[in-house]
């Protein structure tokens, strides 16, 4: 993976957002964090990001206000949530979003994910769909 990438975590719960921090400091990654909806669409709008953990609610919004902000790059979004169904992650997908991470975050699920799209980013056209 390339050291340049710009992963932002924008989680207004504490835990979470010192957990994925926490991983993603032992990648070669630079991440920038953010607590609310405004917060995210300011980093968003300003610098190029290629991956977003974002709670499925923010204050001021939801994830889904997020994938609509003009950005620079395309950024993949995950949505972090307490609990989902099958159902529900098909829905996020289809709406926008990379992947689903169930909290409490797991180290293995979250480097699984930046692999998977550091890949997407080096191999697009061998993209799968969902």
């Amino acid at each position: 993976m390339q050291t340049s990438w710009n992963i932002l975590v924008a989680s207004a719960r504490l835990e979470n957002r010192r957990a994925l921090i926490r991983i993603l400091d032992g990648l070669p990654v630079n991440v920038i964090a953010s607590s609310t909806l405004n917060q995210a669409r300011d980093v968003l709008t300003r610098q190029e990001i290629q991956l977003v953990f974002c709670d499925d609610c923010l204050p001021g919004g939801t994830y889904r206000d997020l994938l609509s902000v003009p950005t620079v790059g395309k950024p993949r979004f995950v949505v972090t949530a307490e609990s989902w169904e099958l159902e529900g992650h098909q829905r996020e997908r289809g709406e926008g979003a990379f992947d689903l991470l169930r909290c409490p975050i797991q180290p293995t699920d979250v480097e699984l994910i930046v692999i998977r799209a550091a890949r997407d980013f080096r191999e697009p056209e061998y993209r799968m769909t969902a």
